[in-house]
């Protein structure tokens, strides 16, 4: 990982002619690699004041996103990519330590979606796609402020993504570990040796 973190650091921004190499190497993958760091980190160390590191992780996101909404910077823009990632990978090492150490307790309702955060993560854009879809067959953008039309959708793709993660991810995630798990090639007994000498 550390290898396709310096792969994507020394080439940001390059544009590739290979869709494989622009897949492996495209700043989207940082924030993805920010999650690893975070993980590696909380891992290894315990980390001190992590009340004070997500906060800032915290005030960090939200100044980026007011500069997005100001139109300051591009939000799909490479250099995004870190303005949202390192204060997200801020927030994951408060937020982890701060549980861990007892400083922080989670309610069950944000435990269960923090358990659903990956299937959040990669289905979320076409959970909007497809409630944003049933939302105009049935006229209600027309009708619906689009401050409610964002709560709904919002709703929907929060909603969908737990449901995914019960059942899809976590039943793949299962037989995978399960598969891995089990030897690949069945052991056979040993022949013992008879006090002669001889194999049985």
């Amino acid at each position: 990982f550390a290898a396709w973190f310096m792969l994507v650091a020394f080439t940001f921004g390059s544009s590739w002619s290979s869709p494989l190499l622009h897949l492996v190497a495209t700043p989207f993958n940082l924030e993805f690699l920010f999650g690893l760091a975070a993980a590696q980190i909380v891992h290894a160390y315990r980390v001190p004041l992590p009340r004070v590191i997500g906060g800032l992780g915290v005030l960090l996101f939200a100044a980026t996103g007011a500069a997005e909404v100001k139109g300051l910077i591009d939000g799909f823009g490479s250099f995004a990519r870190v303005l949202y990632g390192l204060p997200a990978m801020l927030v994951v090492i408060g937020v982890v330590e701060g549980e861990r150490s007892g400083l922080l307790r989670v309610p069950g309702p944000l435990r269960r979606l923090g358990s659903a955060s990956y299937s959040l993560y990669l289905c979320h854009v076409p959970l909007f796609g497809i409630a944003y879809k049933a939302m105009t067959v049935a006229g209600l953008d027309t009708v619906l402020s689009p401050a409610i039309q964002m709560v709904l959708l919002s709703a929907a793709a929060v909603f969908g993504s737990i449901l995914i993660s019960q059942w899809v991810e976590f039943p793949v995630m299962h037989a995978v570990r399960g598969w891995i798990a089990a030897p690949r090639f069945p052991l056979l007994p040993l022949r013992k040796p008879n006090l002669d000498g001889s194999k049985v």
